[in-house]
């Protein structure tokens, strides 16, 4: 014989994992970033490249939240203009493609709730890197790049942004914080935790069954 308590449902645990889930995307962004530099550089030809993913100060003292560092020699101005704005890039397409998965069902409804904190983290960063550039912020990807550079990519973002908006309404936040997930039109709503118990000789058990 089985005893049940009353049920968690996945947007208790959610809610419970919100912190969780902001520390797995802001490590998942910073590393889709660097990755974004990275990957340029090696493409380019660069020997040694060394990615920290912690905050750190550059040589010139400034601070970073992560930093990628490459042997540059023989690249010419186009090619340092890739590989600063390969990072901002891949923040963008981070964005994207979580949210496009996200919309998409594809995605276990367990996961959601994580993979929509990294598409906002990712969506954050690009949109402060655009920002900085435009400001001038010389320390940051694109603050010595060309202007109309920050200003394209912020159309990009922008025109990207409102057409998922008008597509999602809203949703992304919900799921988010575990107030609604996304689903195929076929697929079963309830998802349920249960503490599950049962008395043995001597003993007893105690476990939990996952209803999807």
């Amino acid at each position: 014989m089985c005893t049940g308590c009353q049920a968690v449902s996945l947007g208790d645990v959610s809610k419970v994992l919100v912190p969780v889930n902001i520390g797995a995307a802001y490590f998942g962004t910073i590393g889709l970033h660097e990755l974004g530099h990275a990957g340029t550089a090696l493409t380019l030809g660069s020997d040694r490249v060394s990615v920290d993913m912690l905050p750190i100060r550059d040589s010139e003292g400034q601070f970073h939240l992560g930093l990628t560092t490459a042997e540059s020699t023989g690249w010419s101005k186009s090619d340092e203009t890739l590989f600063l704005t390969m990072g901002p890039t891949a923040s963008f397409i981070g964005h994207m493609g979580c949210r496009e998965l996200l919309k998409s069902g594809a995605v276990f409804r367990p996961l959601q709730p994580t993979v929509a904190w990294l598409s906002f983290g990712n969506q954050m960063a690009f949109y402060f890197h655009v920002g900085a550039g435009l400001a001038r912020i010389e320390s940051t990807d694109l603050g010595k790049e060309e202007m109309w550079i920050s200003g394209v990519m912020l159309l990009g973002g922008i025109t990207y942004d409102i057409y998922d908006l008008a597509k999602d309404q809203g949703k992304n936040f919900k799921v988010m914080f575990g107030e609604e997930f996304y689903k195929d039109e076929d697929e079963d709503d309830e998802f349920h935790i249960r503490p599950v118990s049962a008395p043995l000789p001597g003993g007893g058990y105690l476990g939990f069954r996952v209803e999807w």
